[in-house]
């Protein structure tokens, strides 16, 4: 797989220059690459590296650190590696760090999401908010869907690994919209006095009608039985006159 590299900063330390580089090296993992230099033709320098990890990187994202030590920052929020590194006059090393790839939503969240706005609509179908459900879920579908597309081009392999976690940044924000209407969906579900979670509800007229096409269906029973009641007391009145 072809190898994508961009530097995330340089942090000139006591002469030593941290470099810090991303690739992708497969669907699922990111490397970091550290670049320490000495610029010194003369002196050995023993510098301590300390490399803060990108902010959505936990302790179980971090695959393979080598022999650096892995710590967390509590006043900042952040893992971060950290080492001393020895190095001989002019040398330079290079050392790399396997994260799992992070920046991206499965489809299968964001396909669920969807679904969950189809059905939260579906229920006040018969209620006076449905035309306001149907814009909702259609925004989220349509956001939902431009996660997707940004999302999937930024796998390409052209594209820089700095894009990739930009992309994902993005859409971080796009689903903050996305679940805020879902928010109100639910909210209008339960003010249409529907249960959100609830596999079958009727709505409002659909019970009207409901209980009207039982009151037809007695009345008509009623009718039935008054005309069976008045037919059996007539006949039983002719056999009578005709005694």
């Amino acid at each position: 797989m072809k190898k994508l590299n961009f530097i995330l900063a340089g942090i000139l330390i006591v002469a030593t220059m941290l470099v810090w580089q991303l690739r992708v090296a497969a669907a699922e993992s990111i490397i970091m690459k550290v670049l320490v230099v000495n610029p010194s033709k003369e002196h050995t320098q023993t510098v301590p590296i300390k490399s803060y990890l990108p902010q959505e990187i936990k302790s179980e994202n971090v695959l393979d650190k080598g022999d650096f030590k892995l710590d967390y920052d509590i006043e900042k929020g952040l893992y971060y590696i950290s080492k001393d590194v020895e190095l001989k006059p002019a040398e330079s090393v290079v050392y790399e760090i396997e994260l799992r790839d992070v920046w991206a939503f499965p489809r299968e969240e964001l396909n669920s999401l969807k679904k969950q706005a189809e059905e939260l609509t579906e229920k006040l179908k018969e209620t006076a908010y449905f035309e306001e459900a149907k814009l909702l879920k259609e925004r989220i579908e349509r956001r939902i869907e431009e996660i997707l597309r940004k999302q999937e081009g930024a796998e390409a392999i052209d594209v820089l690994p700095q894009r990739h976690i930009a992309v994902y940044r993005e859409n971080v924000e796009t689903l903050k919209f996305v679940k805020a209407d879902l928010s109100t969906l639910e909210k209008l579900v339960i003010r249409g006095g529907i249960t959100p979670g609830a596999k079958t509800q009727l709505s409002v007229k659909s019970t009207w009608r409901i209980i009207l096409s039982i009151v037809l269906f007695l009345g008509i029973l009623s009718l039935f039985f008054f005309i069976v009641w008045h037919r059996q007391v007539k006949e039983q009145k002719t056999e009578e006159d005709s005694r």
